[in-house]
């Protein structure tokens, strides 16, 4: 009833108020299993299912005003709080009957969906507003809501989710498990976790300023590590000819690298991860990748465009690559999208290829770069 009929926005109210009511008892661990925590991931998942629907006909909200409300109303500050309290309870989350799991993985559903809606809204009224005429059914969202949600992004540190992901990977549990080939994390934390990759890969597509600045400020260390233990983990997982179910690992791998791209597309003082630290480069990593990366078009279109956005116009991060992989490869990768490119429409920058990852304006001349560095003695 309350999804038809456009009530259910009240539920983030609902959520908001059950943390509260959890906070304010004293010292309340967030695995305590108290009516609020018990309830809160139901009413998250239902703000999720809402996010996923057309809303009802009579409606007067519009999808904007829905997912800037849910982004602005303090819920967002409120679940940074509660992954900030399980930074450092992360031993035992995922141990017996903690309601924790559950309720770190339907918060992370929230927010993919409510960020995802949001971009998707705030990009079809972008090309609404490039066309000469016709209804662009609902006015484009106020300035100020726009810049607030960007400001929220930034005052949260993208809702905590590195810190809170670097805590559960790397506790002292966990340490060495992704390193393990045969070990598995649990599917809750590999879906946790391509949640959490997911919703940083739309903060970039709806403001690459913002994904970059935030991790690139205060939080590189820890982005490194996570970067690390991703890849380490999903590699030796995918490698070892065990995929988990669902292919999740294959999926996190994917959004992982896609990630890695976002974070060094035209930013030179973030480009220098990929060659940062002792032993494996990031760079050496991604290089060593399964072949299909690299004889398969969409192994290609998977990786490549992240070499490319680590490596354009970076002299030390192309001589490692050099050393790395025949840098053919990409010029012929280049090429041949330079020439889909005259033959047919262009494809739409949110997509998961070339054109929405390393712009369209960048392909002749860094044909030209890798060409001429390929070629030097």
């Amino acid at each position: 009833f309350m999804l038809l009929t456009g009530r259910v926005v009240r539920l983030a109210d609902v959520a908001a108020a059950c943390m509260d009511l959890h906070f304010g008892s004293a010292a309340a661990p967030p695995d305590a299993q108290s009516a609020s925590v018990l309830f809160l991931p139901q009413v998250l998942h239902v703000l999720s299912l809402h996010m996923r629907q057309p809303l009802a006909a009579k409606t007067d909200c519009q999808p904007h005003t829905v997912a800037s409300y849910l982004l602005l109303c303090g819920l967002s500050e409120k679940l940074r709080e509660l992954f900030r309290r399980v930074e450092v309870r992360t031993a035992k989350a995922f141990e017996g009957a903690s309601p924790l799991p559950l309720l770190l993985l339907r918060s992370m559903g929230f927010l993919s969906n409510v960020v995802c809606c949001y971009r998707l809204t705030i990009q079809a009224q972008q090309q609404a507003t490039t066309e000469p005429s016709g209804s662009t059914g609902g006015s484009p969202p106020p300035p100020s809501s726009s810049a607030l949600v960007l400001r929220t992004l930034r005052r949260t540190e993208l809702f905590g989710i590195v810190s809170v992901l670097v805590s559960i990977l790397l506790s002292d549990g966990r340490r060495e498990r992704p390193a393990n080939p045969g070990a598995r994390l649990p599917q809750t934390v590999i879906s946790l976790s391509f949640q959490a990759v997911r919703i940083l890969n739309q903060v970039a597509r709806l403001d690459l300023a913002t994904l970059q600045e935030t991790l690139g400020a205060c939080r590189r260390q820890e982005f490194y590590h996570l970067l690390v233990c991703l890849i380490d983990y999903c590699t030796a997982t995918v490698q070892s000819g065990k995929p988990g179910p669902g292919q999740d690992e294959n999926e996190l791998l994917h959004e992982t690298i896609v990630l890695l791209g976002y974070y060094c597309l035209r930013r030179p003082e973030n480009q220098g991860i990929v060659s940062y630290g002792e032993g494996q480069t990031l760079l050496a990593k991604i290089t060593s990748l399964p072949l299909h990366y690299f004889m398969d078009e969409q192994g290609r279109g998977v990786l490549f465009p992240t070499i490319l956005a680590t490596c354009y116009q970076s002299e030390q991060n192309l001589e490692l690559l050099r050393n790395e992989m025949n840098l053919s490869l990409l010029q012929k990768y280049l090429a041949s999208s330079l020439q889909r490119s005259d033959t047919r429409a262009a494809d739409a920058d949110d997509g998961p290829g070339l054109d929405g990852r390393f712009p369209r304006a960048l392909w002749q001349d860094a044909l030209a770069f890798f060409s001429e560095e390929a070629t030097s003695p």
